[in-house]
């Protein structure tokens, strides 16, 4: 799924290492001539072959580059990041998944992300950027395309009609063919669609922003980048809007006409047309991205700003160029000083903990939603998409101010973090918030599971197929997961049932009603949740930023861009990836009601609401505490350099001490030699 908990920041910084280190098309550059001579086969002007029009030159500036980064940035968050979070039960209804198989949908963006984003990392340096991101973002559209094309190929939504929901007195037997439950099998083309999204993401973040950086001066590199950061967090909340609306409506609505649905958004049975979001951003992501192969090699501006940041690199005595076999040579040296870092490795692992219960959360929020206070797919995810999202950005910008407003060194904002992070974990508890009493069939609470010896004195005799689930409630609000299992022996309409022999309200009223199961009390403890959730969202996103700045702080200036690209891989290998994974699992172990179909069971219809909210507040407080406890511990290790006096140029030189070297620039580690050094 999607970004992990310290986000895109890493690659701000190495275009200008590789800078530095005179790399160019993966050759190290000599001397001066070396460059010239590779300056004048650089191709600048906007087209394809010899057909460059003058028209095209307009467009071959950093703004217009920025505009269609910004603009795919938007599609591609709307689809990974919104949509696909958005449908998460229509998943499970759709294809009889489990919440666990679903993800394994969420954490395969983030496996192909850890992989492919070292490969394209270290190729993306290369020239003709745009034929590289053109390239990974037609890829990205046929992800989408695998995404919706499983609903081209398998037959109409089958939810149970046709099959008897009444008592009945013989044995009813349903046929099953090979075919009719191997549904799960398209979650392989799920998967690939999102692996295939996690290249193009993580192509977008490297050789991306890596074009921008190279084409602007140092001084605006932050505010185009932010640009698009922005963009990454209005497509996510448009996905969640958009997908939201869409499950408004019924998932074969191509294939069928409305007056033949007979299900509405309420039922839990329903399933919207959770895959017209993919359809469309296919579409929009295949035609953003054949602009970018009409720009050069690098844009005409890329020249001057080269020049000018390899001119201050040579006023620097360091920056000695490097060739590629010596620069492997340093990895297993940078690894082991890394890991030696105390204050390094526990932000690593205090932003991965962080990243584990962000990235699940966002997973299944809208289904939690569903399931806990009643409201319909749609609703859910608008609460979701309005709440959570514009909450993480002011968080964002507040720990950003933070930080710049008092000017805070590695040790402060050690503290900041664990405030912060302590208020996430109390934050978390609002899951213990339950709403749901009402009691499901005579003498059974919503905390103690369900089985069929709840049934056998009223509806043992009746032959219910375990395949039909359709909720139906008395007048006293008593739950039975079908008309069959009330008893009932009569179906007055689709919606109401009578002689139900199990049913016993007052005034002998033995019918049971859909109506009747809708939820009328949770409103203002659903409100209290969001609000929490906000906060939650709030104070996650406040972290990342100090987080971040404490890692550049803590690791010496050649070591920083490494030291990034480890982080993101932790976060991602202990969070994200098996975030998603732990948490679907753990909602499926709360599951009362699974589905069957051709005796096999198939995705959960109903779940202890009690204990999944306790299960999921248990591991949200749980994990955020370990990740303050390892904030706790980077401050209690954190070992700040002893003020230095001045030094002379020379004496820098020779020492290989630099400005950055100061109380609040690199944690206290050994000494970087010349036969370590970068």
């Amino acid at each position: 799924m999607a970004e992990n908990y310290f986000g895109p920041a890493n690659d701000l910084y190495v275009t200008e290492t590789e800078r530095q280190e005179g790399v160019v098309d993966g050759d190290c550059l000599n001397n001066d001539e070396d460059l010239e001579q590779v300056e004048e086969e650089i191709e600048t002007r906007c087209g394809l072959g010899t057909c460059r029009p003058g028209i095209l030159q307009r467009c071959n500036n950093p703004t217009f580059l920025l505009c269609c980064l910004c603009v795919y940035t938007l599609v591609h968050g709307f689809a990974v990041n919104g949509i696909n979070n958005v449908n998460t039960t229509s998943y499970e209804r759709r294809f009889d998944l489990t919440s666990s198989s679903v993800g394994w949908i969420s954490s395969s963006f983030d496996i192909s992300a850890a992989i492919c984003g070292v490969i394209i990392g270290f190729y993306g340096n290369r020239r003709k950027k745009g034929r590289i991101l053109t390239g990974a973002f037609i890829l990205s559209s046929l992800g989408s395309m695998c995404m919706w094309l499983p609903h081209f190929i398998t037959p109409r939504y089958e939810w149970g009609q046709g099959q008897s929901h009444l008592c009945s007195a013989t044995e009813i037997s349903t046929q099953c063919s090979e075919g009719d439950w191997t549904l799960s099998s398209f979650l392989t083309l799920l998967l690939i669609g999102q692996l295939m999204h996690g290249l193009g993401g993580s192509t977008l973040i490297t050789v991306g922003y890596s074009f921008i950086d190279d084409s602007v001066t140092a001084a605006t590199s932050p505010v185009y980048i932010s640009m698009i950061g922005l963009c990454q967090m209005l497509g996510p909340m448009l996905g969640f809007i958009v997908g939201g609306a869409l499950l408004d409506i019924y998932v074969d609505f191509e294939r069928m006409p409305e007056s033949q649905w007979e299900l509405t958004p309420t039922d839990p049975r329903w399933v919207g047309a959770w895959w017209v979001g993919f359809f469309i951003s296919s579409v929009l992501m295949f035609i953003f991205a054949l602009p970018f192969i009409l720009f050069g090699a690098e844009l005409p501006t890329a020249k001057n700003v080269r020049e000018t940041r390899v001119s201050e690199t040579h006023n620097d005595g360091e920056s000695k160029r490097l060739d590629g076999t010596h620069s492997i040579r340093q990895f297993p040296i940078l690894l082991c000083r890394l890991l030696r870092n105390p204050a390094f490795l526990c932000v690593a692992f205090a932003g991965a903990f962080m990243g584990l219960v962000t990235i699940s959360m966002a997973t299944f929020l809208p289904k939690y939603i569903q399931n806990i206070y009643g409201t319909t797919a749609s609703s859910a995810a608008t609460y979701a998409g309005l709440l959570v999202i514009p909450g993480a950005a002011l968080g964002q910008m507040f720990g950003g101010f933070v930080i710049r407003r008092w000017r805070l060194k590695v040790q402060s904002i050690l503290k900041f973090l664990i405030a912060v992070v302590t208020l996430s974990m109390i934050s978390k508890a609002c899951f213990f918030i339950n709403c749901d009493i009402v009691v499901w069939n005579t003498n059974i609470t919503d905390s103690e599971p369900v089985t069929s010896l709840s049934y056998e004195e009223c509806s043992a005799s009746c032959h219910c197929d375990d395949s039909v689930y359709q909720v139906v409630c008395d007048r006293e609000g008593r739950k039975y997961y079908s008309p069959c299992l009330a008893g009932c022996q009569y179906e007055i309409s689709s919606k109401m049932y009578s002689d139900c022999q199990c049913v016993s309200s007052g005034a002998n009223v033995t019918s049971v009603t859909i109506e009747n199961c809708i939820p009328s009390t949770c409103n203002s403890l659903l409100y209290i949740f969001l609000f929490m959730i906000f906060l939650s969202a709030f104070f996650v996103s406040s972290s990342t930023v100090p987080a971040l700045t404490v890692v550049l702080r803590c690791a010496h200036e050649n070591e920083r861009t490494f030291a990034l690209g480890l982080l993101n891989f932790i976060a991602r290998v202990i969070g994200t990836i098996p975030g998603p994974i732990l948490y679907g699992s753990v909602i499926d172990s709360t599951c009362r009601k699974w589905g069957k179909k051709c005796g096999h069971n198939t995705s959960c219809w109903k779940y202890d609401n009690a204990r999944m909210g306790e299960y999921l507040a248990f591991l949200g407080m749980g994990f955020t505490g370990i990740a303050t406890v390892f904030f706790f511990l980077s401050y209690k290790l954190y070992k700040p350099p002893t003020p230095m006096k001045k030094e002379t140029t020379a004496e820098k030189e020779s020492t290989g001490v630099n400005d950055l070297d100061s109380p609040v620039g690199i944690c206290s580690l050994p000494e970087i030699t010349e036969d370590t050094k970068l």
